[in-house]
């Protein structure tokens, strides 16, 4: 099961854009968010502040303060200030930055960094807490992935085919996570990338998220791949790629600006 959420991800990281709706599986809400905290809402500031989302937009957004108990995913905080949209008319919600905090509520924050206000950070969507009250698996099964996509070289590395299988596709559908043409990407370290492209080419490509993780690796001719017009012979094709080329075509990830300055991941402040 997990390993198939973890392949899942891939397709579904194409429809990760904010839309009402159910809540968003806690596997893209860990895959999309720049960072992860675990903390507690200590406060609001009293003054709103610009949040504009295009030219002259005179949208304003409050300021929540989030003491961090430890940052599951991205640069160690002891705190960091979390924006979300003021009430409209009528005192209707703004979804445009995510969720309301409340005063007092703990649990795991999923987060980016603004755009524009330097030191604020913002919900990935209206989904953007997973409350430690009401919510328990679904923050243990956050912090389950967070340390995937923190420690990659551990999940690489597990005992467990089906473990190692679902943290490439979980790791792959992060790595890859922008539709953006021009989004600047950097290579993983070469034995991160040995140990991806030696799981897919040992793994069972019956199933079809294989596929999809190896998709997301985009590779093009110019890396010596040319998908052979007959589909079956995919599986064959692909392993045969993967093992010639584990030692030297390198995996690339997406750069995310987390801001600011921080420790590593799984950090506690003192």
């Amino acid at each position: 099961m997990r390993a198939r959420l973890g392949l899942a991800l891939v397709a579904a990281l194409a429809s990760l854009a904010f839309k009402p709706g159910p809540p968003l599986p806690i596997s893209q809400r860990v895959a999309q968010a720049t960072a992860i905290y675990a903390g507690k809402v200590t406060g609001f500031a009293e003054k709103t502040v610009p949040a504009p989302q295009f030219k002259d937009d005179d949208t304003r957004m409050k300021i929540a303060t989030v003491r961090v108990s430890e940052t599951l995913l991205g640069k160690g905080m002891r705190e960091i200030k979390i924006g979300f949209l003021v009430p409209g008319p009528a005192g209707r919600k703004l979804t445009g930055y995510g969720a309301w905090p409340e005063l007092g509520q703990e649990g795991a924050f999923f987060v980016h960094k603004h755009p524009t206000a330097k030191g604020i950070h913002v919900f990935i969507d209206r989904q953007g807490v997973v409350s430690s009250k009401d919510s328990a698996d679904e923050l243990a099964e956050t912090r389950r992935l967070s340390r995937i996509l923190a420690r990659p070289m551990e999940a690489l590395k597990a005992k467990g085919e089906a473990a190692r299988v679902e943290a490439v596709g979980f790791i792959l559908g992060r790595y890859g996570a922008s539709d953006d043409p021009k989004a600047k990407r950097e290579d993983v370290t070469a034995e991160e990338s040995v140990l991806i492209l030696r799981t897919l080419a040992d793994a069972d490509w019956k199933s079809p998220g294989i596929r999809g993780a190896f998709a997301a690796l985009g590779l093009k001719p110019a890396d010596g791949w040319t998908p052979p017009k007959n589909l079956a012979e995919l599986p064959d094709a692909a392993r045969k790629w993967l093992k010639e080329n584990a030692g030297k075509y390198r995996v690339k990830r997406l750069v995310r600006d987390e801001g600011g300055p921080g420790e590593e991941p799984g950090a506690k402040p003192g």
